[in-house]
C-alpha cells in the first residue's frame, strides 16, 4: 500500500521503547513518523470509577434491606396486637423515608459518575 512496508521486529522494538512514555507512534511513512499523546489516566476518572463500582455494589444490599424493612413492617401489621400496630405505623413513615434516601444516595452516585467519562 503506496510503497509502505510493515517491519514487525523494528515496530516491536519501537513499541517496546516507548511503552514508558508519553507518547505512541501511530504510523510510519518514508517522509515523516505521525506521534500523538497518549492519554495520562485522570485521577478524577479513576475515583468516578471506583465510587461507580461501589454504589453498583452496593445497590442489591440497599434493596434487600429495604424489603427486609416493609416485611417485618407488614409483619407487624398483621399481628392482632393494637401496641405492635401503632410501632408499625409509627415506624413507616421513616422506612419509607430512609428507603427513598438509600437508593436515591445510590442511584444518584450512579448518575454523577456516569457524567464524568471514564
Amino acid at each position: 500500500e503506496g510503497g509502505q512496508t510493515y517491519c514487525h521486529t523494528h515496530s516491536n522494538s519501537l513499541s517496546n521503547k516507548m511503552d514508558n512514555s508519553l507518547l505512541a507512534v501511530r504510523g510510519i511513512n518514508h517522509k515523516y513518523i505521525v506521534v500523538e499523546r497518549k492519554r495520562e489516566e485522570n485521577r478524577m476518572d479513576k475515583f468516578a470509577e471506583n465510587l461507580n463500582n461501589i454504589c453498583t455494589a452496593a445497590i442489591p444490599y440497599v434493596w434487600v434491606l429495604v424489603v427486609v424493612a416493609l416485611m417485618v413492617t407488614g409483619i407487624m401489621l398483621i399481628i392482632p396486637s393494637e401496641r405492635v400496630h401503632h410501632s408499625a405505623l409509627k415506624a413507616l413513615p421513616f422506612i419509607v423515608l430512609g428507603s427513598i434516601i438509600a437508593m436515591g444516595a445510590v442511584y444518584l452516585g450512579k448518575w454523577l459518575t456516569g457524567l464524568i467519562a471514564f
